[in-house]
């Protein structure tokens, strides 16, 4: 293989790597982010909208959790020592897209970490989920 041969080839995996990173942004922390992968057509999920009051009531859920093992009041969790400075969670719409997406493919099941990584910050997952016959259901906030 000539000189000019393999320019052209790295040329071509150059923009090929390009285009690819300029569809999805995520790609960088991981070639199967949740965010970049396709919907699952066989997943029928009934409805996606994530109204504001949801947003509150998932986070309010969250918190009310969250202040519960920071004051030692969680006995569930196996009698968790209290924490000094627990800060309050809010919303965040760019990991709530991320997490849509991940829902859209209907996988049940934790996916890797940088999965789901942004630039701002580090981050963990709550995967729960309840089933009734065919039907997902949101569960409370006790179920963690």
């Amino acid at each position: 293989m000539s000189k000019y041969h393999v320019q052209v080839a790295i040329a071509v995996l150059l923009i090929s790597f390009t285009s690819c990173n300029a569809f999805c942004k995520y790609l960088k922390f991981s070639p199967i982010h949740s965010y970049c992968n396709p919907p699952n057509p066989e997943c029928r999920l009934l409805d996606t909208e994530v109204t504001d009051e949801d947003k509150d009531d998932v986070v309010r859920a969250h918190n009310e959790y969250r202040n519960k093992v920071a004051t030692g009041q969680e006995s569930a969790a196996g009698g968790m020592p209290t924490a000094a400075n627990m800060m309050e969670m809010v919303w965040d719409d760019e990991l709530a897209s991320i997490a849509q997406k991940h829902a859209e493919t209907c996988t049940f099941r934790h996916d890797c970490y940088a999965c789901r990584q942004v630039d701002r910050f580090m981050l963990a997952k709550t995967f729960t989920w309840l089933c009734l016959g065919d039907i997902l259901i949101n569960p409370t906030g006790d179920q963690w």
